[in-house]
């Protein structure tokens, strides 16, 4: 995978060498990683917001066709929900309202692109691109016990359960395919904002990690899989700044 990079980073960045940069990009971007269970059905993967961000220098090689290069900072984590009942067949709702942290990372971007000025202000563009791995750490290491009671009582009793959460990986995965559009809508000489959306995936999942739990009423033990291949939708925020003009 080194290799891969290293060859990445020379073809890409050759162009750059003669320092005719055209612009950056910095952008904020919330985003949502698709989490998936497997091996039980009472546990749900629930939608959730994270913040990534990114810096990125940008080359144009025709009016329209452009380059860039970047590193952002993405960190990863699951929510999710377990579902039980008692001995009277009332349902209960677990874990809903917390996060688990999986790992954090710093990502090399690499993308190429089309972009159509619309008018003197409003210009639009979309590319595709790569964003590999260059460091990954794990949020959570060995076992976790988390243990919760339902603030209702049922003939006097309040139901219980705890969840054991372990075995927190990295996985195969190292790149991601991105494909993002947005528009540019400038504010000055040199400035615009920055709007756009990524989409992005990975053919190998990145982490997954498992849970065990057990309850007042349902007490024999029971596990389910929580896995991420890197699939997901990002809102991206920010500005570009022209450092010189194409001729």
């Amino acid at each position: 995978m080194k290799k891969i990079i290293a060859v990445l980073l020379v073809c890409l960045t050759t162009p750059l060498m003669a320092q005719k940069l055209h612009y950056f990009r910095v952008n904020l971007s919330p985003k949502f990683e698709n989490y998936t269970v497997t091996g039980n059905e009472n546990v749900n993967a629930l939608f959730h917001m994270d913040v990534g961000a990114s810096v990125l220098v940008g080359k144009r090689f025709t009016p329209n066709w452009y380059g860039e290069l970047g590193l952002l900072k993405n960190d990863y984590s699951a929510k999710f929900d377990i579902l039980t009942q008692n001995n009277l067949g009332a349902d209960y709702r677990w874990f809903d309202e917390d996060l688990y942290p999986t790992f954090t990372s710093s990502q090399l971007l690499l993308n190429g692109g089309y972009r159509h000025a619309h008018s003197q202000l409003v210009s639009f563009y979309g590319g595709v691109g790569l964003q590999i791995f260059l460091s990954k750490k794990l949020s959570r290491d060995g076992t976790q016990l988390h243990i919760r009671e339902s603030v209702i009582e049922v003939d006097g009793v309040r139901e219980q359960i705890a969840i054991n959460t372990f075995s927190n990986g990295l996985e195969a995965g190292n790149f991601l395919v991105r494909a993002d559009a947005g528009i540019f809508l400038k504010v000055s000489k040199s400035l615009s904002v920055d709007l756009g959306v990524t989409a992005r995936t990975s053919t190998n999942s990145l982490n997954e990690f498992e849970i065990e739990y057990s309850s007042t009423s349902q007490p024999e033990k029971q596990r389910a899989v929580i896995a991420t291949s890197g699939a997901g939708l990002s809102l991206n925020i920010g500005f570009k700044y022209q450092i010189a003009a194409f001729e």
